[in-house]
Formats: C-alpha cells, structure tokens, sequence
C-alpha cells in the first residue's frame, strides 16, 4: 500500500509539472501575456523570486522524502530534532504526523528534509535498558541478585535475544556516592511500538520487582525538597 501511495504521488507531481509548464509555453506564444502578468516592478519581481524559490525548495524536499523510501503513509517515524509520529499524508509541501497524543501536526518538508529519521515500524527488535539503584549495605546481596534475575529473564521472556546476537546483561554497573547501579540491559524480538512491546515490558518490569522482593532488596529513592510559601494574614 505505502509503494502504491508513493507511486500515485509520484504521477500526480509530474502531471502538476507538465501542466504548469504547458501553461507558461500558451502564455509566451500568445505574446507579452507572462512577462506582463509578473514584471510589474522590482519590489514585485524580487516578491516573486523569492517565493517561487521557496515553493520550488519545498517541493524538491517534497518530492526527496517521497522518493528516499524512508517511510511511508501510516508508519510511525521518528526525526533527528525529536518530531515524531504516525505519517498521515506526504504531500509536496508539507508532511502531516497524528502524535501519540492524537494531535495531528503539519511540518514543512524544508524542516525534515537532511535530518535523521528512525522508522519504528520497520524495526523488528526493541531493547529494554534500566538503571537500578541499590543501598550500599546490600552489596553483598547483588550478585545472586544479578544471576537470579538474568536465570528468570531467560526461563520467562521467550523473544528474549540470548544467544549474543545482542547484549544482555545483568550487572553491578557503577558505584557512586550515594548507591550503587546495577544494570540490566535487554533486547528482543519484538518491534518497539504497539501493545506487545508495553505488554513485555510490564512482564520485564514485574519479574525485575518479584526477584529484588525476594532476595529482600530496597531500591535507594531520592526525596526531593517540596517547596511551599504559607499566606500570612
């Protein structure tokens, strides 16, 4: 369906060209008709310029995304500046995204054309990464900690990438001046959008809670001032 889409627009843009070039070639043989209709002093010829170099710059852009195969209508992407969203419509112009909040958002093709783009619908894997935080006096409790919660992950999450084919690893990560950082850093075999990702990661989260609970773990929580003004009567 995208190929399709992107074949249609394709068409549509080149029979837009052939239809605005066939129009200035009637005005140039029917006489002076073009060169009057915008040589009306300079302020106007140089308004012109300027905009037909801003249409003819946005429609290159237009025509690059459309033709880069980098996504199509309906595929969620992601942009080097943080635009992200589900593709709605490519147009010549402009790019319509519908965010996860349903807003649905038009962006200039000058703006998203040379930036990076991640298409989330083509990834087939999706990583889980966390950083826990562990009191100093349950140091010695961490490494069956570790094990354990690697040994589980394995046995309970059956598109868990454990072969080496991607990292995995459950470990003492960092000891800093207030807790120590145990990492766990998973990947699988799972695409990172849609209700099988959040369901997988709320069973790795869940497993992650079960094993500190059992092994009689408290993860280190940082209280923050709360600030507050009392009125004075």
């Amino acid at each position: 369906v995208g190929l399709a889409h992107l074949i249609d627009h394709m068409i549509n843009g080149m029979l837009g060209c052939i239809t605005m070039f066939s129009i200035v070639d009637i005005l140039d043989i029917e006489g002076a008709g073009l060169k009057s209709a915008i040589t009306f002093g300079s302020a106007g010829t140089l308004a012109f310029t300027l905009a037909s170099q801003s249409i003819v710059s946005a429609i290159v852009n237009g025509f690059a995304l459309s033709a880069s195969n980098r996504f199509y209508v309906g595929e969620l992407v992601k942009f080097g500046d943080g635009t992200s969203g589900t593709v709605v419509k490519l147009g010549w112009m402009e790019t319509v995204l519908r965010s996860s909040d349903n807003l649905v958002v038009a962006v200039p093709n000058t703006q998203l054309a040379g930036q990076r783009v991640m298409n989330l619908s083509r990834n087939k894997m999706c990583q889980i990464k966390l950083m826990l935080k562990f009191h100093y006096k349950d140091m010695k409790l961490l490494p069956p900690f570790t094990l354990a919660l690697k040994e589980t992950l394995k046995r309970t999450c059956p598109e868990l990438i454990s072969d080496g084919a991607r990292p995995f690893r459950v470990l003492i990560h960092d000891l800093l001046d207030t807790h120590i950082e145990v990492m766990v850093d998973t990947h699988y075999n799972i695409p990172p959008i849609g209700d099988v990702y959040y369901n997988n990661r709320q069973h790795v989260l869940m497993i992650i809670y079960e094993c500190i609970k059992q092994h009689g773990l408290e993860l280190v929580v940082f209280k923050y001032p709360t600030h507050f003004q009392m009125n004075q009567e």
